[in-house]
């Protein structure tokens, strides 16, 4: 088991959120959510969370628009982050990659994978 931390989950989908939630479980982090992408800010400002899990395709302000403000405060600049998208998108896919996440992923996503990579981002931030 890796040292506990907390990982912020932020999906307009709450069942998406609650099935990542379950799939986190396993880390033995503390999991706070949003639903939005002005309370993930909000969240990731008050919280600082040892990961930020970002849908692109949020309301009120998306993955993106929440990362990049997110990376405003510098405190934050070197929290990993995930963004995830459902969209194949080429372009979108490379615009999602110059924003420095440290991981993207297209979903839906293999389980497994992702949960290892949000391990090894864990044990590189908290080590």
């Amino acid at each position: 088991m890796i040292k506990q931390g907390t990982i912020l989950l932020a999906d307009y989908d709450q069942i998406i959120r609650e099935s990542i939630e379950i799939l986190l479980e396993d880390t033995g982090c503390n999991i706070i959510t949003a639903k939005n992408g002005e309370e993930a800010v909000e969240l990731a400002v008050s919280q600082k969370p040892d990961i930020i899990y970002l849908h692109y395709g949020m309301p009120k302000m998306d993955g993106l628009e929440a990362f990049l403000e997110i990376r405003k405060y510098p405190e934050l600049k070197k929290t990993p982050i995930i963004i995830a998208s459902a969209s194949a998108d080429r372009l979108e896919k490379v615009k999602e990659f110059k924003t420095g996440a440290e991981y993207c992923v297209q979903m839906p996503f293999d389980a497994r994978e992702f949960l290892q990579k949000v391990k090894e981002l864990l044990q590189n931030k908290i080590s």
